[in-house]
This record gives C-alpha cells, structure tokens and sequence, in this order.
C-alpha cells in the first residue's frame, strides 16, 4: 500500500525523473524514468519520506553518472545507497547499507578536483566489501567513495568515485 510519494528533479540529471515511494511490506524506492523511456525501480533503504533528512550526491561525465544518497541515523552511523550508470554500454550497479563513523568527526582530509583540502566525516561499511564513504564535515556538499574486495564495483559500472560528488537538491 503505498504510504506517500514524493516526485523530485536531479539538478544536471537531464535523463532521470522519478519520485520516492514507500509502503510498510516493501520499503522504500526510488522511481526513475530516463530521457528514452527506460523504467527503473531501485530499492533504496535509505530513503525517507522527509526529503530533508536525505542528502543526494552526484557525479556525471561523458559516461557515467554516479549518485549517493545518505541519511544520518545517528552522530556516528548513515545509511547509503550507491548506484552508477554506465551511459554509453548501458550497465548499471548499486550497493546500500548502513555504515559507522571510522574515528572522529572531521579527523580526515580530501582534495577535491581543483586540487582544495577539505575535512571529511569517512563512514566504512564492513559487509560482502568494505566500503570508505567520506563525506564533507562542514558543509556536506562533496562526497567520495573508496572501495576494496566489492564484487558489486563493476569495470563499465564502477561504484567507486571516479570525481567528487557534489550534493543536489531533492525537491
């Protein structure tokens, strides 16, 4: 039964529209429909029905367009969903799950691509892979993931941040 629906628009995301859908016995999707046609439904256990307490991250070039979205669960724990499409081969891949604050608040550094340091929150899922979520301690606005032994990281697809992620509104 579905519960709520909230349509939202990815800033620079001229292919994908959608909305966020939920309902007790299945949890929570995200719809997506591309520029020719395609239907997508991916389960996104992180997404709520407050757009507010879900922060989405993107990256596209020529080929792929990678997307994160978090939401805090408490100081020291996120849930995430990875998703990253391939444009041209049409390959897709998606990893979710919760991870934990690897030490403390704002202890690492990133560069981002013009070559800035800025703090950094790293989150590390330890599951079927381990991955390294590190995220913008000030602001929250750039995001990158590093993984190791993640049968889910694709060669056309790659879960791994290929560039920074740079935080989008959810409308």
């Amino acid at each position: 039964m579905l519960k709520h629906a909230t349509t939202f628009a990815l800033t620079g995301f001229a292919f994908l529209t959608g909305s966020i859908t939920s309902s007790k016995s299945l949890g929570h999707y995200l719809n997506t429909k591309t520029a020719n046609g395609i239907t997508l439904a991916f389960k996104h256990n992180c997404l709520q029905a407050k757009a507010s307490t879900t922060r989405l991250y993107k990256f596209k070039n020529d080929t792929l367009i990678q997307t994160l979205t978090v939401q805090q669960l408490t100081s020291k724990s996120i849930r995430f969903s990875l998703a990253s499409h391939n444009t041209k081969r049409n390959k897709f891949a998606q990893i979710s799950g919760e991870a934990l604050l690897n030490g403390e608040h704002g202890s690492e550094s990133n560069t981002d691509d013009e070559g800035y340091e800025f703090q950094v929150d790293e989150y590390v899922f330890k599951r079927s892979c381990f991955i390294y979520i590190r995220i913008d301690s000030d602001v929250f606005d750039k995001a990158s993931i590093k993984v190791s032994k993640c049968k889910a990281d694709k060669p056309y697809s790659p879960i791994h941040s290929i560039g920074i992620l740079t935080r989008v509104k959810i409308k």
